[in-house]
């Protein structure tokens, strides 16, 4: 998607539907794709966003998705599959009572508790459950089912894309600012795509600070929901399973 992005920028000697242009974005997209999904999650853990992995540890120790209930009944699972290997016990939960005036703070405290719990847990506690979650996630991975790997692979592409929608418009916004200088003009640089179409630099500046606002809301919503979902079918993909597994063992007997 960013060498795409990037195509109006070319030479306009070569075409944009050329065929070894389009194996080459290919071949070269795989490896720009893992360098963004490496810069994305820097990104993210520079500024101290809470990943999804944060998000289901944050749940575990003070549930704001899922009923006590459940997560009750998750840390009994993991004691009966897991025989108490370094196993936490069952933290209370803080109270989830209080009334939240938007669905805006009830996501913003999800975000907050995911990003603090940790803070507020002993060392032990922490790596217990940091240790709990290690074991249901590989559990859930030998069998390969449940919407938790979905969900988090949606995430990790909103979390690309927001950095590649960013890093465009940032782009964008140098070349707008290059072309109303006449840079561009004075240096003899090559003509591009872009500079072949009748666009006012001003429209390309403008359009550019619009990508990148509407982008970073859109995308950092998308992150958010889809952390919580997979906070939440990470827990109830493991209680289906489990419910799966006991039922086969009772009609084996």
């Amino acid at each position: 998607m960013f060498l795409i992005g990037l195509a109006p920028l070319l030479p306009n000697t070569i075409p944009v539907a050329s065929t070894a242009l389009v194996v080459f974005l290919l071949i070269a997209g795989f490896v720009v794709g893992q360098g963004i999904h490496s810069v994305s999650k820097a990104i993210e853990e520079l500024f101290g966003i809470p990943n999804h992995r944060a998000v289901v540890i944050g749940e575990l120790a003070f549930p704001t998705i899922m009923p006590f209930e459940t997560i009750e009944r998750f840390y009994e699972e993991c004691h009966l599959l897991f025989k108490d290997r370094g196993l936490p016990d069952l933290i209370r939960a803080v109270d989830r009572e209080a009334q939240f005036e938007t669905d805006t703070e009830y996501r913003e405290l999800i975000d907050y508790n995911a990003a603090k719990t940790l803070e507020h847990l002993s060392d032990d506690e922490s790596a217990r459950i940091v240790t709990m979650y290690s074991y249901v996630r590989s559990h859930l991975h030998m069998y390969g089912s449940g919407r938790a790997r979905s969900f988090q692979a949606i995430y990790a592409m909103c979390r690309s894309m927001w950095v590649v929608s960013g890093s465009l418009a940032g782009v964008y916004f140098m070349y707008g600012i290059f072309k109303a200088n006449n840079v561009f003009t004075d240096r003899g640089v090559y003509p591009s795509h872009l500079g072949g179409v009748s666009i006012p630099p001003s429209i390309i500046v403008l359009g550019s600070v619009v990508v990148a606002l509407s982008s970073y809301v859109v995308f950092r919503e998308a992150m958010m929901s889809y952390k919580r979902n997979f906070a939440r079918y990470f827990i109830i993909d493991f209680l289906t399973l489990r419910n799966a597994e006991v039922d086969f063992v009772l009609e084996e007997f």
